[in-house]
């Protein structure tokens, strides 16, 4: 059975697709320019989100593995449980902020500005290496950009209960935005902001209703009557 908590990190990716073409569709688009037949392009794109999944696998199954010690760790059990509650809380407000719903706060802010130049520089070296490395080691590489949607789902990954079940999190949420990001060069700027700016909110609602169902596991947990 899968967990509800896998399943809306699932669709979170599918919502958040919009967010990410925007963020580093321009450069993504670049590498795969130049490979030849259709095929060949999809085949880039196949293999470089195969690397963007395994780091985001490999970053929830690290976030899941530390939730899991701290939160078994004896001694630690009352301030880890009141730690699990702010992490829910944080979720709640970073769902809320990427949804819009907090006047004033723009969801750019829980990003930092990425070295564009710095990356470009190192994407042209990968760029002539053969289309399997090519293509998989930017994956890895956009993997670890700045981004607070993922802010999001690593701390929600940090409570899905182990390493196995945080690196399923975090897989399912970047299958999610798999669909979209094949159809790139078709579909990415089709869009119109408005299409965009509602995906980014359900991607927020999403990610808030995830925090607050561990909000309401924990508080459970510790004996809190709701």
């Amino acid at each position: 059975m899968i967990s509800p908590l896998v399943a809306a990190a699932f669709f979170t990716g599918l919502l958040s697709s919009a967010h990410c073409m925007a963020m580093c569709g321009s450069l993504v688009g670049a590498l795969s320019l130049g490979r030849g037949s259709a095929s060949r392009v999809l085949g880039f794109q196949i293999l470089y989100n195969s690397g963007r999944l395994l780091t985001y696998s490999l970053l929830g199954a690290a976030a899941g593995s530390a939730g899991s010690i701290f939160a078994l760790t004896e001694t630690l059990r009352t301030p880890s449980s009141l730690l699990m509650i702010g992490t829910d809380l944080l979720v709640i407000t970073l769902g809320l902020i990427a949804a819009g719903f907090l006047p004033g706060i723009s969801p750019r802010l829980l990003e930092f500005a990425v070295p564009h130049a710095l990356f470009a520089r190192a994407l042209k070296r990968i760029k002539d290496l053969p289309m399997a490395l090519g293509a998989f080691l930017p994956g890895v590489i956009f993997g670890l950009l700045p981004c607070g949607l993922v802010y999001a789902m690593l701390l929600s990954a940090t409570q899905s209960g182990g390493l196995i079940q945080g690196a399923l999190l975090m897989a399912a949420f970047a299958l999610g935005t798999l669909p979209a990001l094949l159809l790139f060069s078709g579909g990415a700027h089709a869009l119109s902001n408005k299409s965009r700016s509602l995906m980014a909110r359900g991607a927020g609602i999403l990610i808030a209703a995830m925090g607050l169902w561990n909000l309401w596991r924990h508080l459970k947990m510790m004996g809190v009557e709701l």
